[in-house]
């Protein structure tokens, strides 16, 4: 929690002559102004808008649901996927949009989706951007929604994020390579803002590859 002299968000609580105001970059310790009350909206020592409900935060608003925690993830997303759209930029990768809503939702027997009005939402983008690698790109990438149905558990979400790309006249390993330093790149861009080392980094130990092939896998 950081001290500011000109506090901008929602007071959070009152103790005393000291409020927490929360604000986007996080909770400020700031002395309490005479007209303050939890709930407020303040801009510096105005209150912006008033709180006209009951006791503050209840259980159903949006700081009881929403801890910090959570929302420092969610500011963490936001710039692993920066960095990632950086990495492909860089790499001359062409960023498509496919669509979510398809006739067919593909051929894989081990998937089940998600019906909706006269189709169906994507398992993955696959089918749509080999389309585009058939019609002439060489090197894309998408980062969208998909889902499967009956997938709910620990490591499992019906709806998740997947980025998927595709490079054309390349190999496995050109394939294994951008996956070690996007992976690199990624991790290196959220730890520095959170102020710690990165655990990854390129390349990899591919001895484990090499293992699977010796008994015939990979």
């Amino acid at each position: 929690m950081t001290v500011t002299a000109e506090p901008r968000g929602r007071v959070i609580a009152i103790d005393g002559d000291v409020a927490i105001v929360r604000g986007e970059r996080g909770d400020h310790r700031v002395p309490a102004q005479p007209a303050w009350r939890p709930g407020d909206l303040v801009d510096g020592a105005a209150v912006v808008q008033a709180f006209s409900g009951g006791d503050y935060p209840g259980p159903r608003t949006e700081v009881a649901r929403l801890s910090r925690s959570r929302l420092s993830r969610l500011a963490d997303r936001g710039r692993a996927l920066a960095a990632l759209r950086r990495f492909f930029a860089a790499r001359d990768f062409v960023e498509v949009e496919t669509p979510l809503l398809v006739p067919s939702p593909g051929l894989e027997i081990h998937l089940d989706a998600v019906a909706a009005g006269d189709g169906y939402l994507i398992t993955s983008p696959e089918y749509q951007m080999k389309r585009l690698l058939a019609a002439g790109f060489e090197r894309i990438y998408q980062v969208c929604k998909c889902f499967r149905a009956g997938e709910r558990g620990v490591h499992h979400a019906s709806e998740f994020t997947m980025v998927e790309w595709y490079r054309g006249f390349a190999e496995l390993d050109d394939i294994v390579r951008d996956t070690e330093e996007l992976v690199a790149e990624v991790v290196t861009a959220v730890s520095r803002r959170a102020g710690s080392r990165g655990w990854w980094s390129a390349p990899v130990d591919r001895r484990v590859r090499s293992t699977c092939r010796r008994h015939g896998r990979g």
